[in-house]
């Protein structure tokens, strides 16, 4: 039977039944985890290096292999002097018990960061429900998912340690709400495991971690209570993290933890200029969908404050002015594209499209809008990571190395003495001592754990060195530094003046492919 409006029961039910979907929570955590998925298999199939400095996580799972599973005090071949081994340890004794069984480190780098990418989508979503009504949490799980600024550092070969991290501190940010709404200091105990956990892998997701317990303690309770349970959380987890910190602090001296916690940008923005580019560009957002993704998150918080709901966008503010990685600003930043998207954007359109087009109803327009949202971003999430994503940088999830490097790299570990030291004239240079076993003089990832001065010394080394396209300047540049290598690595590429090289009589060729030359330092 039809009513008036000339719609069957059944047809009622069905519409119905469609658009209850989407406040099930099962529906958003299956889509949520579909979409990560997507991405992270897009990248895995299009990518057969891993995005980015990846090499130096498997070496030093090598190395710890290597010592009997005992942390030795220094990391080899990476610098002339090599690096210290202050890293938080954890990911790298699991990633050393994977190659221990028989898992390829490349493999392991590949591999690794997207399922714990994929995993973390889970907690992520249940700390956005302690803000968000379903499909608002759903869709900010969603572009967490699968917007660019958090799939690139997270999927990517460094993802090895930085996504476990995250999957550790995204759960600890929900006991830490559990715990501050409810009062119950039963949350404090797991509160601790995670903070410590978190402290165990990555040094910026546990300042983060710490951050955002105080605007927790801020929002939700106020009181002595709530400062004792964050004390008990802070104390544990130091308890916990003890083995990394106490092990710096006995072997390298607490300032090591200091330099490298003023390394990257440091933690924290002290100038108001930089406080509002940081605010309205999220500091890096230099690409159309991260422009974007960003305008809409600031949309968002506007919104929110509207509404009169503080908590998220004050979250958001303090990440952006506390942490100058760009990709922490989208944990709240996502849940607050979800309440801009869905509380305000979607019932405008089911308002407006149906009285313009005259024959749509208003829940028809919701099912549509949302599915479509779902489509799209998921759509261009694997686009980018694939790395030829619509009006993007095509090299937007690009490898430091190719065949072509892999195959010279394995030459200079057969056919040059193992004490020989490269000058690498590009980003190859973290991969040069994984893979060749020899030392790279120019690499700068990890020189953090030194001094500032010694870390901002080897990052102008390699920049410098790799800005040369001459002879010359190879020459001027490793006289103004002081080193003295035995084989000059060339990206030919990049390299616009192998001629130079070549004629000139400090280097003669040790080794060429397509992409690689090798010259041997005569003097």
């Amino acid at each position: 039977m039809a009513d008036e409006y000339g719609r069957s029961e059944r047809e009622e039910s069905e519409t119905f039944s469609v658009a209850s979907i989407f406040d099930e929570e099962r529906f958003w955590l299956v889509v949520s985890v579909l979409a990560g998925s997507l991405v992270v298999a897009g990248y895995f199939l299009n990518k057969p290096y891993p995005a980015y400095a990846t090499a130096l996580f498997p070496h030093m799972a090598e190395v710890l292999i290597e010592n009997g599973y005992r942390r030795p005090e220094v990391i080899p071949l990476y610098t002339a002097e090599g690096l210290p081994f202050a890293y938080p340890p954890l990911m790298f004794y699991v990633m050393a018990v994977l190659i221990d069984v028989g898992i390829d480190p490349l493999l392991i780098s590949r591999l690794l960061p997207g399922v714990a990418f994929v995993l973390l989508l889970v907690p992520y979503f249940y700390l956005s429900r302690e803000f968000l009504p379903i499909r608002q949490a759903g869709v900010a799980t969603v572009v967490f998912a699968t917007a660019p600024q958090i799939t690139r550092w997270h999927i990517s070969g460094g993802g090895a340690v930085r996504s476990p991290a995250v999957l550790f501190l995204l759960i600890g940010l929900y006991v830490g709400v559990r715990l501050f709404k409810t009062g119950d200091r039963r949350w404090i105990l797991p509160g601790a495991v995670l903070y410590g956990l978190t402290m165990l892998t990555h040094p910026v997701q546990m300042a983060y971690f710490g951050i955002s317990y105080l605007v927790l303690f801020a929002a939700f309770d106020r009181s002595v209570r709530g400062l004792l349970h964050g004390a008990g959380v802070a104390l544990g987890g130091a308890i916990v993290g003890a083995p990394w910190w106490l092990y710096v602090i006995r072997t390298y001296g607490a300032g090591t933890i200091l330099s490298a916690s003023n390394t990257h940008g440091g933690l924290g923005i002290t100038e108001l200029d930089a406080v509002l580019e940081a605010v309205v560009l999220f500091n890096d957002a230099g690409f159309p969908s991260e422009i974007l993704i960003a305008s809409t998150a600031l949309a968002g918080a506007v919104y929110a404050l509207t509404k009169r709901r503080y908590v998220l966008p004050a979250w958001f503010v303090v990440t952006i002015i506390t942490i100058t990685q760009v990709r922490f600003a989208y944990i709240p930043g996502a849940m607050l594209i979800g309440m801009a998207v869905v509380g305000a954007v979607v019932p405008w359109l089911a308002e407006v499209v149906p009285r313009r087009l005259g024959r749509a109803d208003g829940e028809t327009v919701t099912t549509v809008a949302l599915a479509a949202l779902i489509l799209s971003t998921t759509w261009f999430g694997a686009l980018y990571v694939t790395g030829d994503p619509p009006f993007e940088q095509r090299n937007s999830l690009g490898a430091y190395v190719d065949d072509d490097d892999i195959e010279a790299m394995e030459w200079a570990a057969r056919e040059t003495p193992p004490d020989a030291q490269f000058v690498v004239l590009d980003n190859a240079a973290e991969w040069f001592p994984f893979v060749a076993d020899r030392t790279s003089l120019t690499v700068w990832w990890g020189a953090e754990w030194t001094t500032q001065e010694r870390y901002e010394r080897q990052h102008a080394l390699h920049d410098d060195l790799a800005a040369c396209d001459d002879a010359a300047c190879v020459n001027e540049t490793t006289e103004e530094y002081d080193i003295d290598p035995d084989y000059v690595y060339v990206d030919n590429d990049r390299f616009d003046d192998r001629r130079s090289m070549v004629e000139h009589e400090r280097y003669e060729l040790a080794y060429a492919n397509d992409g690689v030359t090798v010259f041997r330092v005569t003097d």
